[in-house]
Order: structure tokens, then C-alpha cells, then sequence
């Protein structure tokens, strides 16, 4: 992937990757999108290239092993990741930042989730009504418009019992504000991948009595 922007120096360079490091203003990104996707790619046993000079653009190269290809011997498995059922399961995602965004359906596709994925609560609200079925809610806390927890009340009242998760980069801060913040698992980015889905797979398979296939 390559742009014609600005670039970058050799000095933003090298801290492209790190959580929090950003060159906009502050209410326009977290910092977090490049260093949850880094994160993503080592965890697939992958890496990123970059290349950027300053007046002449950004090259990024996505390098991931082939289907069916040999793990990475330094990416083990961890021992608490829970299996991903043969099943196929609907999960709506709802992140306004497109790389982190892109990487997540990505990695849930890989895990052999069908992905509904939106940018923010009024294309959430879309793929909502689309009649089709959706397992589990994941969603940033912070998104333009409403929020992740505005989203998940407005699709709880359609489907009780669904489950959520919320991602946040502001961890304590999010807590507060919402009851649903209060009693839905929130994982703080940036996250490591197998952490992400281990919360799926548990919040998938916990009962509840509220929750309706046909919904």
C-alpha cells in the first residue's frame, strides 16, 4: 500500500510502530492503529515494510505466510488460547480506524468468524437491521457520532443478550459513563491478537438466557 502524501522523516520513522506515537493531533487518533496492526502481522508470523521519504510519499508491504504454510517457531501458540469452534459465527465490528479495522476483519476471517464490519454507530445500525444474523458485538469504546456503548444499548434492546466486547485505548476512563461499560468485558488496546480472541471465544460461550439464535 502506498500514498503520494507528505512522507515521513527518518526520525518519525523509526517510531512509526509505537503505541501512542502519532503525528496528528491528538483529536483526530490515538496513536494505536499502526502499532494494533504491527502487533497483528507478527502474531500471524508476518512482518511490514515501510519506506517513506519526506515530500514523496509512504510505501507499506505487508509480508504474511501462505495458508497451510509452517508457523513461525518464535510465535507459539498460547497455552490458554481457546479453540475456535468449526461453526461459523457472525461477529460485528465497529472501529472508525481503517488500517485497525482492515487487520481485524482480517485476523477474525482467518479464525473462520464471518465479519460485518462498520465505522462507526449509524453503519453498525445498518448491517443491524440487514436481517442477518450476528453472534457478538465488538466495538470501540470511541467512535464519531456515538459511542461503542451507545451502539451496543441501541442493539441490545433487538437482541438481548448479545454479547459485547469493547476495545478502548483510554482504559480507566472508559469504565466510567456507561453501565454497560461497567459489566462488559473491555480489552485495552493495543492488544495482542490471541488476547482478543480468546475474550471472543469466551464471551461466545457463555450462556445466556436472554439470547435467541434467530435474532
Amino acid at each position: 500500500m502506498s500514498d503520494t502524501g507528505s512522507g515521513m522523516s527518518a526520525e518519525t520513522l523509526a517510531h512509526v510502530f509505537e503505541p501512542y506515537f502519532s503525528t496528528k493531533d491528538p483529536s483526530r487518533g490515538t496513536g494505536l492503529g499502526l502499532a494494533t496492526v504491527h502487533g497483528i502481522v507478527e502474531q500471524s508470523g508476518g512482518f511490514i515494510e515501510v519506506e517513506s521519504e519526506l515530500g514523496r510519499g509512504t510505501r507499506f508491504a505487508v509480508f504474511l505466510p501462505a495458508v497451510g504454510g509452517a508457523p513461525r517457531r518464535d510465535t507459539p501458540t498460547p497455552a490458554n488460547r481457546v479453540s475456535t469452534p468449526s461453526s461459523s459465527e457472525t461477529i460485528l465490528l465497529v472501529e472508525d480506524d481503517p488500517s485497525l479495522r482492515k487487520a481485524l476483519v482480517r485476523l477474525l476471517g482467518r479464525e473462520g468468524y464471518e465479519v460485518l464490519a462498520a465505522a462507526d454507530g449509524a453503519e453498525a445500525e445498518v448491517l443491524a437491521v440487514d436481517g442477518r444474523r450476528i453472534h457478538l458485538l465488538l466495538t470501540d469504546v470511541v467512535l464519531p457520532g456515538s459511542s461503542g456503548a451507545d451502539v451496543a444499548e441501541a442493539l441490545l434492546r433487538r437482541r438481548p443478550g448479545l454479547p459485547v466486547i469493547f476495545m478502548s485505548a483510554h482504559f480507566d476512563d472508559s469504565r466510567a459513563g456507561h453501565a454497560l461499560l461497567s459489566v462488559a468485558p473491555l480489552i485495552a488496546k493495543p492488544f495482542a491478537p490471541d488476547d482478543l480472541l480468546t475474550e471472543i471465544r469466551r464471551a461466545l460461550d457463555t450462556p445466556s438466557r436472554t439470547r435467541r439464535d434467530d435474532r
